[in-house]
């Protein structure tokens, strides 16, 4: 079998004996990801109520932004009454509610999907852009997968909330000021949907750097984890999500499951993708359960003059 054109050696990584001696040993992780105590639609199985375009429904809360057909599904999970409506220059919209309504309405939350990458055609930048445009969030999540850069930064099925992101030139970015703050509490008190709780440990990342690159750029980098010593993992469309979000004042924070190794030799199995999308997902969903935390948070525009 010929090596693949992503397949690289360890040594030009700049890793270790011991560490080639880790990663290349049999790992668990060849096997088929746990059970979830729900279960994910597949796409033919979506049937969601179409509803005309209506300002009624804006502005919203918080958006999400997926890349991948089982994030989408992921986030899909989640929503409570969702619903979806077609605007020109946006495409379809998912409307939906997340958020414990005990004592307060519930967050008023939009999904849509971009392609992968950052400045692609239709690639984060672009979709964030035009739908804060249209949709006046307060914040934007990016909810996927990213690859995990080692076994000791992060496991397979972990998520990674960025604290910081590294872009094409090396920037350094923190995350925005209030999702930063509201990111820390994520582990606490969430629970993995798994069918089998003691079957799978997965640990919530906080405090790590996300490097944010498209994968042709990255796999040409040599000694990447020299180069990045911080880093926990690499996901493609945070660069284009932080610039359009900067752009637009808003908050904006990455929220990825790991479905991969960087020095892996195959890519990430169909399974592994959609059980890291639904942990990334879960994740999410328990950042957004208290409405009353969002209720002062600007929306998009909010207090600017013409």
């Amino acid at each position: 079998m010929e090596p693949s054109k992503h397949q690289h050696s360890l040594d030009e990584y700049g890793v270790g004996d011991e560490k080639k001696k880790e990663l290349c040993q049999p790992s668990p992780e060849d096997k088929k990801p746990p059970q979830l105590d729900f279960e994910l639609q597949k796409t033919g199985d979506v049937l969601i109520s179409t509803e005309t375009w209506s300002d009624d429904h804006l502005p919203i809360d918080i958006l999400l932004l997926t890349a991948e057909s089982c994030d989408f599904l992921s986030c899909l999970s989640f929503l409570d009454q969702p619903f979806k409506s077609y605007k020109f220059g946006i495409g379809y919209v998912y409307f939906g509610y997340l958020g414990d309504a005990r004592n307060q309405e519930k967050l008023k939350v939009a999904l849509v999907n971009c392609s992968k990458g950052a400045a692609v055609p239709g690639g984060s930048l672009t979709v964030v852009q035009n739908a804060v445009r249209v949709l006046g969030p307060k914040a934007v999540f990016s909810v996927g997968t990213c690859i995990s850069l080692g076994l000791e930064k992060a496991r397979i099925g972990d998520v990674v909330i960025s604290s910081r992101l590294i872009t094409t030139e090396g920037f350094k970015t923190p995350a925005s000021p209030r999702l930063g703050n509201l990111a820390p509490d994520a582990p606490y008190g969430w629970k993995a949907p798994l069918k089998h709780p003691d079957e799978w440990e997965i640990t919530v990342h906080c405090n790590g750097d996300i490097l944010s690159q498209s994968l042709r750029a990255t796999f040409q980098i040599v000694n990447i984890c020299e180069r990045y010593p911080e880093a926990i993992a690499i996901e493609t469309e945070g660069e284009g999500v932080y610039a359009a979000a900067y752009d637009a004042n808003i908050e904006w924070v990455i929220v990825k499951g790991v479905a991969s190794y960087f020095h892996q030799s195959q890519s990430a199995t169909a399974e592994w993708m959609s059980f890291a999308s639904a942990m990334a997902a879960s994740v999410v969903a328990k950042m957004l359960n208290d409405p009353a935390v969002f209720q002062e948070w600007p929306h998009y525009n909010q207090g600017k003059s013409d």
